[in-house]
């Protein structure tokens, strides 16, 4: 029921010129996801290939917290309609190529925990 609500709260004629900035926004969130996930669990001395199956598993996901904050924000008025819809757009995304990491990173992983 959340998100059925929430969706119909987005004014979906609008996403179409925030693709770009998704997808920007999505490629330089995971990238730095992966990488401060990878850097912590090497940090505290992981394996490599058990940091690396954690930072593929984990970087891509966006939460749906993200929408409720951004709609509290909204209502209150301290933050921009514009980002409504882009945060609901990123989260959507994000939810679908997650396991797509998870499949990649399966497959690269053993060929970098060798080197």
């Amino acid at each position: 029921i959340f998100f059925v609500s929430v969706g119909a709260l987005m004014d979906i004629t609008q996403l179409e010129s925030y693709i770009f900035i998704a997808i920007a926004l999505i490629a330089v969130t995971v990238a730095m996801k992966f990488g401060a996930n990878l850097l912590g669990n090497m940090s505290f001395r992981q394996e490599k290939a058990k940091s690396l199956r954690s930072a593929f598993a984990l970087s891509a996901p966006r939460g749906e917290f993200s929408i409720v904050i951004v709609k509290v924000g909204v209502d209150m008025g301290v933050v921009s309609a514009f980002l409504f819809p882009l945060i609901g757009l990123i989260t959507i995304i994000t939810a679908f190529i997650s396991p797509f990491l998870i499949r990649v990173g399966d497959k690269i992983i053993p060929k970098l925990a060798k080197s």
